[in-house]
């Protein structure tokens, strides 16, 4: 049975329904197409055409099958090699599980090889430690397949308890390092204390001398002989304040006897009919006090 499933739908569920994957795509990949590495982690047979990179990962009826992408009759010979009777046949079976041990170790040595770069170019060792051999001196077992025996210690119980200490010894460092943090920062808010402290006592001296020198001059200046000007300076300064006066409409004793009464008082009107007339000149009314 074939089916034909949207890209949207998730691969991993269709994987698992399927008995054979046959990817028809002739364009060169820049790296290892990631549904053929899924099919075969599922332990499904694969059938590709035969394109550069794919071939680095693939031999032709070892762990997986091949067919050269200018000739698609190849594809129906495979096909019926490997089907028979609706089902895959016991060679198909096990091409596609030498497949899936491929895809376990798959692209170990570019994992390898890209770590060993990255660590090449960010890592500044002394001159007393002995540089990292190159990348071409990595045994090749190490390249060849992932070392998962060296995680196995995870599960050892004497790494649980190596776990456990170290847990402590690092629980130790940060209750250390967390009262050095305390002691610095209660050091540090005594000193900013201080520091404030000795700058106000420093501001305050310096507005007490301010106000001394200030109130000696001025009582210097009030002892001191200052010139007054000329006789001419001292009339013309009368005058202008004369002047101020009787635009101000003030009239002292002299000018009220000039006016022919004997006495009268005067205070502003402050009528209601009067406030027309504020912006020419003050009015005023007055009680005159006569004999008659």
């Amino acid at each position: 049975i074939v089916k034909h499933t949207d890209r949207d739908v998730n691969a991993g569920d269709v994987l698992r329904m399927v008995d054979l994957v046959i990817y028809g795509s002739f364009l060169e990949e820049k790296s290892f197409p990631d549904i053929l590495i899924k099919a075969m982690c599922y332990g499904k047979l694969i059938v590709a055409p035969n394109l550069s990179m794919i071939r680095r990962y693939v031999d032709d009826r070892v762990n997986g099958y091949l067919f050269p992408k200018d000739d698609v009759k190849v594809l129906t010979s495979i096909i019926s090699k490997v089907v028979a009777r609706g089902k895959l046949t016991p060679l198909a079976h096990q091409v596609a599980s030498i497949g899936k041990g491929t895809a376990a170790n798959l692209m170990v040595e570019e994992a390898v090889e890209g770590y060993a770069s990255l660590l090449e170019n960010i890592l500044r060792l002394p001159s007393e430690v002995a540089n990292p051999k190159p990348f071409a001196e990595i045994p090749s077992q190490l390249k060849n397949e992932w070392q998962r025996n060296i995680f196995n210690v995870v599960t050892d119980a004497r790494y649980g308890s190596r776990n456990a200490s170290s847990h402590l010894f690092l629980e130790k460092i940060e209750r250390q390092w967390s009262h050095k943090k305390e002691d610095t920062a209660n050091s540090t808010s005594v000193k900013d204390e201080e520091f404030l402290y000795a700058i106000w006592e420093e501001q305050k001296q310096t507005d007490f001398f301010v106000a001394r020198k200030r109130r000696e001059e001025d009582e210097l200046k009030d002892r001191s002989e200052q010139s007054r000007g000329t006789w001419e300076d001292i009339y013309r300064s009368s005058k202008r304040a004369d002047r101020i006066k009787s635009d101000l409409h003030e009239r002292d004793d002299g000018e009220l006897e000039r006016t022919g009464q004997p006495l009268c008082i005067y205070e502003p009107y402050l009528g209601e009919g009067t406030w027309a007339f504020l912006h020419l000149k003050p009015l005023y009314r007055g009680i005159g006090l006569v004999s008659s």
